[in-house]
């Protein structure tokens, strides 16, 4: 199964006392999660976006500031929350687009779109990649650009964690060459 864990920072959280939290988060907004192997998405054309966008479940803001806001929260027992999960499974078989680009290389490309969110982060819980196959996350107008990662960034665990990405949009990028054959090894974000 294929999960993207999609974490929710929501702009209301930039009021009240939780302004603090998330300035001192935002000094962190260029460190990466993982090594980039080099290589760079293809152009991305924003209107592609509307034929290949999820839009995820808007967060009721509301209940989860209640829930945060515990007792054991509030005496600094228990972490506040200023991310939502969102267990998704995404393929290139039941979502986004295949679109080959200079005759050679085949891309998969889904947009993920979260009403209201400040950022996004995207948390592979299965990634695997073949030699010769690159990932990217990106925001739409590819101002942060996060990979390309590759083989070189499977891990034992099989786990792949980005870091967020600014506004309630992103972009995940797959690229394989026409050489390397799609199997289990070499597929969407797992």
């Amino acid at each position: 199964m294929v999960k993207i864990h999609l974490a929710d920072v929501l702009r209301s959280l930039f009021y009240g006392k939780f302004a603090v939290c998330l300035v001192f988060l935002s000094g962190f907004t260029h460190i990466q999660a993982q090594i980039p192997q080099g290589g760079r998405p293809f152009p991305y054309n924003m209107a592609e976006g509307k034929s290949i966008r999820v839009v995820l479940p808007l967060i009721d803001v509301n209940h989860a500031f209640q829930n945060s806001l515990s007792g054991e929260a509030l005496r600094g027992k228990k972490p506040f929350n200023f991310a939502w999960n969102h267990d998704v499974d995404f393929t290139p078989a039941n979502s986004g687009r295949w679109s080959v680009k200079e005759s050679s290389i085949r891309v998969w490309r889904l947009e993920l779109k979260s009403p209201g969110a400040f950022a996004v982060n995207i948390y592979f819980g299965r990634y695997r990649l073949t030699k010769g196959c690159s990932l990217f996350a990106y925001s739409p107008d590819q101002r942060i650009i996060l990979g390309g990662f590759n083989e070189k960034n499977n891990l034992e665990s099989g786990q792949l964690p980005l870091a967020f990405i600014p506004g309630e949009t992103v972009v995940v990028e797959l690229q394989v060459p026409a050489a390397v054959m799609i199997s289990e090894n070499c597929r969407s974000p797992e």
